[in-house]
């Protein structure tokens, strides 16, 4: 099994098909929840490995800080793309939901991974629910890595949406 991962070959193919979705335009969100160490990077990263050429991977992390910093994980996952969210991110608060709408379209299939959302500041979480509402439509894979324990309502986006098989 790749990278050690064991009885994990449903996980696995679910992120793996959540890439290969991308190339078709279908896009959605993949949740990896899990307890603390668990495994839930070592799977992404697995699940993911080094997608092929045309699609991008934009990765960032949330940090356990006391006060986190507003957007980090986006501000992370921009950071050297000279797209439309790197530009957003450095000027107007309000032009980030639409700039990471048209950051997953732009330049064709995407992969954002967030992690450790259950750390993330009330922006971040506002722009994710923001993507989880138009991600059916986009060429991208949002996918989000949260502990079990820190699920609540309000912390992470209220809208999901299920990879399926077409």
């Amino acid at each position: 099994m790749a990278g050690g991962l064991l009885e994990r070959r449903n996980e696995l193919d679910a992120l793996r098909r959540a890439v290969s979705d991308t190339r078709t335009g279908r896009g959605c969100i993949v949740l990896v929840t899990g307890e603390a160490g668990i495994g839930k990077t070592s799977l992404i990263r697995a699940g993911i490995g080094r997608p092929s050429p045309e699609v991008r991977l934009l990765s960032g992390a949330c940090d356990d800080l006391l006060a986190p910093r507003a957007l980090g994980p986006l501000r992370d996952a921009a950071r050297g793309s000279g797209g439309p969210l790197e530009r957003a991110l450095t000027s107007s608060p309000e032009a980030v939901f639409g700039a990471a709408v048209e950051e997953l379209s732009a330049s064709g299939p995407t992969v954002l991974v967030v992690e450790d959302v259950h750390w993330a500041d009330d922006a971040t979480l506002d722009v994710l629910s923001h993507l989880a509402r138009r991600v059916h439509t986009l060429p991208a894979a949002v996918v989000l890595s949260v502990r079990d324990e820190a699920v609540t309502p309000r912390r992470w986006p209220r809208r999901r949406t299920r990879c399926r098989r077409a």
